[in-house]
C-alpha cells in the first residue's frame, strides 16, 4: 500500500515532524511547544495551525528526593533522649580541636557531647560518634571516647586500641575496648551498611526505621553510662555557664 501524505489537521502539519516555524509576531523560529499555545520566544499566542501539540511537551524532569540520613536522626534522637535521662553529658557547643592549624585532633560539633572529668585521670571526658564515610557503610559508625587534660580536644592523637600496660593518657578510645572487648565495636543502622569484620551491634529487625533508632539508642545509652561509671565520672545536672 503507498505511503499516504500526513493529513493536515487544526494544529498544523509541522506538528507532527516537530519541525521549527517562524512567529508572526516576534519573527524568531522555534519549535513551538508550550501548551497554552503562546510562542515560547515572545509569549505571543499563536494562529491556531501553529500551536504546538501538549502531548509533545516533554514533561519537566523531577529531581530526586534526598534521603534523610539514618545517622543524623539517630544523633538526633539521642540528644532528646540524654537530655532527660543524662542531663550533664551534653552536645558541645563549638567544633573542638585543631583542624585550623592542622596539627593534634579535629572533633566535629555535630556528633559530640561532653561527659564530664574523671577525677582517677584528671582528664575531661568527650562522647564521639565516628560515622563511616564508605558508601557501603551507610548508617554505620563506632562510639569513640575521648580524653584530654584541656577542655578540649587533645593535642595528642593515636590509634584507638586500649594501651597495653592499662593506663589510659589522652586520646581517642574506641568505647568497647574500654569496656573489655577485645576489638573494635561498631553499630549498625542499616541492614546495608553491615560488615563481617568487627563485632557490630544489630536491631532485632530492621523492618522498621524507628524502631532501629530506639533500639540503638538504648544500647549506645547503656555501653557509655558503663563507660563513664568505670571512669567515675560523675553523672549530674550540667552547668548552664559551662562552655561547652
Amino acid at each position: 500500500m503507498p505511503n499516504q501524505a500526513p493529513q493536515q489537521t487544526a494544529v498544523g502539519l509541522w506538528n507532527e515532524k516537530m519541525t521549527s516555524i517562524t512567529c508572526p509576531h516576534c519573527e524568531t523560529t522555534f519549535k513551538q511547544t508550550r501548551s497554552d499555545g503562546r510562542c515560547v520566544s515572545c509569549g505571543k499566542l499563536l494562529p491556531e495551525e501553529l500551536r504546538g501539540l501538549p502531548d509533545r511537551i516533554v514533561p519537566p524532569v523531577e529531581k530526586p528526593v534526598a534521603k534523610r540520613s539514618v545517622f543524623r536522626d539517630f544523633i538526633a534522637a539521642l540528644r532528646r533522649h540524654w537530655r532527660s535521662e543524662l542531663p550533664s553529658v551534653r552536645p558541645v557547643r563549638v567544633a573542638l580541636g585543631y583542624s585550623a592549624s592542622g596539627n593534634g585532633m579535629s572533633v566535629p560539633k555535630a556528633s559530640t557531647f561532653f561527659a564530664g572529668k574523671s577525677p582517677d585521670l584528671g582528664m575531661y571526658v568527650f562522647i564521639m560518634f565516628d560515622h563511616s564515610t564508605k558508601p557501603w557503610e551507610v548508617g554505620r559508625f563506632r562510639t569513640m571516647v575521648i580524653l584530654s587534660h584541656q577542655e578540649n580536644a587533645p593535642v595528642v592523637w593515636h590509634k584507638p586500641w586500649y594501651p597495653d600496660d592499662g593506663v589510659l593518657t589522652e586520646g581517642a578510645y574506641d568505647l568497647g575496648l574500654l569496656i573489655g572487648q577485645k576489638i573494635q565495636s561498631w553499630w549498625c543502622l542499616r541492614k546495608d551498611g553491615i560488615s563481617f569484620t568487627e563485632i557490630e551491634w544489630k536491631p532485632a529487625s530492621y523492618d522498621d526505621p524507628t524502631q532501629v533508632i530506639v533500639e540503638a539508642v538504648a544500647d549506645v545509652t547503656r555501653n557509655v553510662l558503663a563507660v563513664l561509671e568505670r571512669l567515675k565520672v560523675q553523672i549530674a545536672i550540667a552547668d548552664a555557664e559551662s562552655d561547652f
